[in-house]
C-alpha cells in the first residue's frame, strides 16, 4: 500500500506473511484489523514520515517500509 492510498480513520487488515524481523511484532499485527490514524514528521523533519495505526487498542508508529503489510479490506 502506498502512503497516498491511506485514508485517516479507515479500517485496514495487517497481513504479516513474509515478515521475519521480530516475532512479537508479527504476533501483534498478523491478521488484525487496524485503523490508520495519520502520518507525522518527527521534529518537523521532512525526510522522515511515520505512520500511526491503532492495533489491538494500542497506537503504534511505523515507517514506510511497513506499509507493504497493510491491505485494504475487500468489500
Amino acid at each position: 500500500m502506498s502512503p497516498e492510498d491511506l485514508k485517516k480513520g479507515q479500517l485496514y487488515q495487517a497481513d504479516m506473511l513474509g515478515y521475519t524481523s521480530n516475532n512479537d511484532i508479527k504476533e501483534l499485527w498478523h491478521n488484525e484489523l487496524v485503523i490508520y490514524m495519520g502520518s507525522e514528521n518527527p521534529k518537523g523533519n521532512k525526510l522522515i514520515t511515520n505512520y500511526r495505526f491503532q492495533v489491538k487498542n494500542q497506537q503504534r508508529l511505523t515507517d514506510r517500509s511497513f506499509l507493504r503489510y497493510i491491505k485494504e479490506i475487500n468489500k
